[in-house]
């Protein structure tokens, strides 16, 4: 049996309305193609609305999370997660989110999005940034995009096409 293809979704918990949408979009994109989303799996911004959008084409979602488990009251796992990992890592678990990943794709987000980014470009990890801009540290090593349709074109490119 070939194992399916991991694609990580990165970006902001504290996202606004379109880059939700975007997210959405994007999720049921990449569950459409058979490949499994990973991300950082809290019930919040491009983590939550990714997993919604893979969950509505019965897409596989994992969850990568930063506390030690379901007990623990900051747990906070989004609905649509089908795998929850618990790391109790806090932010550290982002090298496991990319390590799982077979590609990475990145929306708008801060701090923590920009160390995943950084981390898919030092362990060889096709980066596609979808929607806004590219720290220059990294840029020659992302590919940028700005719809869905061109992220999952540049994903089928460098993940096969399911």
């Amino acid at each position: 049996m070939t194992r399916r293809p991991v694609v990580g979704v990165i970006g902001t918990g504290q996202a606004n309305q379109d880059v939700e949408q975007q997210a959405r979009e994007l999720g049921a994109a990449i569950a459409r193609q058979g490949w499994v989303l990973v991300n950082g799996g809290r019930a919040a911004g491009v983590m939550q609305a990714s997993a919604e959008g893979a969950r509505s084409a019965d897409g596989l979602v994992v969850g990568v999370l930063p506390s030690a488990g379901s007990e623990d009251p900051s747990a906070d796992v989004a609905q649509a997660v089908d795998v929850a990992v618990f790391t109790d890592m806090g932010e550290a678990r982002n090298n496991v989110n990319v390590l799982t990943a077979d590609a990475i794709v990145a929306l708008p987000g801060g701090a923590g999005t920009l160390s995943e980014a950084a981390l898919a470009v030092e362990n060889d990890r096709p980066l596609i940034v979808l929607g806004g801009s590219t720290p220059r540290a990294i840029a020659g090593h992302a590919h940028e995009v700005d719809t869905v349709d061109e992220a999952l074109a540049a994903l089928v490119s460098r993940v096969g096409d399911g």
